[in-house]
């Protein structure tokens, strides 16, 4: 089992405060036409890789509308919340469901923030830590959380998404 961070005791007091704010977080992606499943004629568009590519919440919370997180091809994931810095490690392939996704040893930066910004990012590191199955389709990504909901994101070209050879370190 991966060691909890500094902010797990805050985490786990945020568990109704998630149901609520994921809802919103985790519907599923209404934003993917901008980039389009479908090209005009009809045909539907390869998936982007779940490494490298940014994503973003997707419709985002209030107050997270600037998150972007992505996953790195060792192991690492970095964020950018709508106030602190994320990181942490992920692994897929850990069980037989396809798909499967475990995060671990979550941990962000202590920016003072405004309580919607910080419920927004508490809310999304809730996510990631009950995470148990990915499926990229197309553009978007769409994560199941242990209780089975559904936290939707779509990819962006995004130049301020979070780099872990310069943030992360």
């Amino acid at each position: 089992m991966p060691a909890r961070s500094a902010t797990a005791p805050r985490l786990a007091s945020a568990g109704l405060r998630s149901l609520r704010l994921m809802a919103a977080v985790a519907a599923p992606l209404a934003l993917g036409a901008c980039a389009g499943m479908q090209g005009e004629g009809g045909g539907s568009r390869p998936d982007l890789p779940l490494t490298g590519t940014v994503w973003a919440p997707d419709p985002a919370a209030p107050g997270a509308e600037t998150s972007r997180f992505r996953f790195h091809d060792d192991g690492r994931m970095s964020a950018r919340g709508p106030c602190n810095r994320m990181f942490g490690r992920y692994q897929t392939g850990v069980d037989d469901l396809p798909g499967s996704l475990r995060f671990g040893g979550i941990g962000a930066t202590r920016m003072a923030c405004d309580r919607q910004k910080t419920d927004a990012e508490m809310d999304l590191i809730d996510g990631l830590l009950a995470a148990r199955q990915a499926e990229v389709d197309g553009n978007r990504l769409t994560i199941v959380t242990s209780d089975g909901r559904k936290m939707g994101f779509r990819a962006v070209d995004d130049a301020t998404a979070p780099d872990p050879g310069k943030d992360m370190q």
